[in-house]
């Protein structure tokens, strides 16, 4: 539990890091702009909203982010890049190829691979007794839930057993 959280808030921060970068180009891209004054203001204000977008994620305090706080942090770093590429393309249609290329392979990068804790946890089997028994003296078991005959538990830390199982 404790190494997907490690993980998730890893995950967490390389998003915001990729969000502050996306922010610093689109601020870049528009301090170097020509363009014609008839749409510098529009520019302006989509650049400044994808800008908004992407510094409000990279300032997301989050100390153990949940998996669907992780999906919100890229699913809306991907609504700030889309936002930002179609506006310019509708104000300036000739940029559309080096704002898009540039945007979408920077949040790629930081998107591309969520961590495990996005993942299903897989479950190990072990020996109700005396090994599981054995864990949940111990202390060293999370949460137990039943349905039926089967009981399934889940370990403080991640737990080996290296014994051979004879479920028969």
């Amino acid at each position: 539990m404790e190494h997907a959280d490690h993980q998730a808030a890893r995950y967490a921060r390389g998003v915001r890091i990729v969000a502050g970068a996306i922010a610093l180009v689109i601020i870049g891209k528009h301090l170097t702009t020509d363009a014609p004054a008839a749409v510098q203001h529009d520019l302006l204000v989509v650049r400044a909203f994808a800008v908004a977008v992407a510094i409000g994620i990279a300032l997301l305090p989050f100390r153990h982010p949940s998996v669907a706080q992780l999906r919100g942090l890229a699913f809306g770093l991907g609504i700030g890049v889309v936002f930002a590429t179609v506006g310019v393309a509708t104000v300036l249609p000739e940029e559309i190829w080096e704002q898009s290329v540039s945007l979408v392979a920077m949040m790629f990068a930081g998107c591309s691979s969520p961590p495990a804790a996005t993942q299903p946890a897989t479950r190990v089997r072990v020996p109700y007794s005396p090994f599981f028994l054995n864990q949940v003296s111990a202390g060293h078991v999370a949460s137990i839930t039943s349905k039926g005959t089967a009981i399934q538990g889940t370990f403080e830390k991640p737990t080996t057993y290296g014994g051979e199982i004879d479920f028969n």
